[in-house]
Formats: C-alpha cells, sequence, structure tokens
C-alpha cells in the first residue's frame, strides 16, 4: 500500500486544528483517521488531536483481523472519542462546544471501512469510476439532497460551513458506518472540506485516473493546486493505492511516504 499525506494550516488561519495520524496493525491492514477541529481559542485543535488519539488507541488495542468485529471496533473509538471530547469540554469552560468532523478509515488487502462523522469526504476511485463513499453532515448537503439547492447554490450558501453532526458536540454521536471493496491499482482519497470546497469532482477524476505519474506527485500536485484556489480553511489530504499481494509486516507506528 502506497500512502500519501498532506496538511496545512491554510493562508487565513492563525492554527492547523486539522489532525491525522495513520497506524499500521499487521496482517495488511492500515488504520487511517483524519479530523477537522472547530472550536473558539485553541480547542479545535485540541479535539481533534484528542478524538484521533482515542480512535487509533481504541483500534489498537483490540485489533484482530476478522470482518466480523471490525466495523464495530471502529465504532467504539468514535464513540470513546465522542464520550472523551464531549466530557471535557464540558470539564473545562474554555473547551466549551469544542468538537470535530472524523473519518476513521480501517483498509485491509482487499478492501475496508469507514467511521464518518461530519464534512469530511472519502473518495475510492475504481474501475475509472470515482465514487464518494461518504455522504456530508451538513446543511447545505441536506439541502441538496432534498432538492432545494443547486450544486453552484450551495457554494454560495451562508451556512455552507455549517455541519449537522459532529464528535464532541453531543453526548451521543451517530457514525456512517460505510464498507468498500478495492483492488490492486485502486485508489482511495480522504480529505477535509478545506480540501474538497476547493477541488471538483471532474478534477479528482481526471488526476486519479492518471497512471503515468506516481500517487505522490498526483497527491502533491493536488494539494498545491486547492490551497492555490482557497486557503481561506484548513486543508488535509491523504492518499492511498493498493498494491498487489505481497507479504505483510507484523505491524507497528506508520511511516508516511
Amino acid at each position: 500500500m502506497i500512502i500519501f499525506n498532506r496538511s496545512h494550516a491554510g493562508w487565513v488561519r492563525a492554527q492547523n486544528e486539522d489532525y491525522l495520524d495513520f497506524l499500521s496493525l499487521g496482517e495488511g491492514y492500515e488504520l487511517i483517521v483524519v479530523a477537522d477541529g472547530m472550536g473558539g481559542h485553541r480547542s479545535g485543535e485540541v479535539a481533534s488531536r484528542l478524538a484521533v488519539q482515542v480512535i487509533t488507541e481504541t483500534v489498537r488495542a483490540k485489533f484482530r483481523p476478522d470482518p466480523l468485529i471490525l466495523p464495530e471496533l471502529l465504532r467504539e473509538g468514535v464513540l470513546k472519542a465522542n464520550k472523551t471530547v464531549y466530557t471535557l469540554s464540558h470539564e473545562d469552560q474554555d473547551k466549551a462546544g469544542m468538537g470535530t468532523t472524523v473519518d476513521a478509515v480501517l483498509i485491509g488487502p482487499e478492501g475496508g471501512y469507514i467511521a464518518h462523522v461530519g464534512d469530511g469526504r472519502v473518495y475510492l476511485y475504481t474501475q475509472d469510476a470515482l465514487i464518494q463513499l461518504t455522504e456530508d453532515h451538513s446543511f447545505v448537503a441536506e439541502l441538496m439532497r432534498q432538492g432545494a439547492l443547486s450544486v453552484e447554490e450551495a457554494q454560495r450558501h451562508p451556512k455552507r460551513n455549517v455541519i449537522l453532526r459532529a464528535v464532541g458536540t453531543d453526548e451521543v454521536v451517530q457514525a456512517d458506518m460505510i464498507a468498500f471493496t478495492w483492488h490492486s491499482g485502486d485508489r482511495l482519497l480522504i480529505c477535509t472540506d478545506g480540501f474538497s470546497n476547493h477541488m471538483s469532482d471532474e478534477r479528482l477524476q481526471i488526476a486519479l485516473g492518471d497512471r503515468s505519474r506516481s500517487l505522490v506527485a498526483i497527491g502533491v500536485e493536488l494539494f498545491e493546486e486547492a490551497l492555490k484556489n482557497g486557503g481561506d480553511d484548513n486543508l488535509t489530504l491523504v492518499m492511498l493505492e493498493a498494491l498487489p499481494p505481497q507479504r505483510f509486516s507484523e505491524g507497528g507506528r506508520g511511516t508516511w511516504r
């Protein structure tokens, strides 16, 4: 598996409240968690980092390469993260109201599972098609699903940054659990809204379908393009490519490449 990642505060925000981590679990399984924090002062940064840490620790402690338990293990990690962030936001007044989006992807040789909360996105490029695996939990996305807004109207809507579901803002959170399969050569893209808001699906499909360049080269180009197009928010991009079947290591902390 080839992995590329990059994160940037953008040109407007003083700090980067996005946070990501990667964990190699062995047996060909990897865990990638991307979070986009929100809250005043530095609380958004606290919420995203805390949520990612709780999810990775939960999965690492109980991981077994058993497809029957993996979705529930991811869900357990998100629920624990929600409880941890929610509790801290009520114990510390400076962190009141903090929360974070979460996209936790647990992926193995033949596919994986996503626990999704918020408006981050996960895309799969397979068989020359780009598929958005997640649905945005946002005000404008809900209006679009109802047919009340067009894509163009959503991009200009005054409430386009309002999300309807986040980790840590309520005592209980519901995570979308999404299963997917992938094969050698397929590509997976995980991003926060600071990236997706400035990158069209058409551009992503063209880029991910380019087999003449490496995944890393494509990732660098897309990230720099999104930063140039916007930069008004923190932005994070992670890309993965499935390799042919191979022997796997025993696991351990991953290293970004």
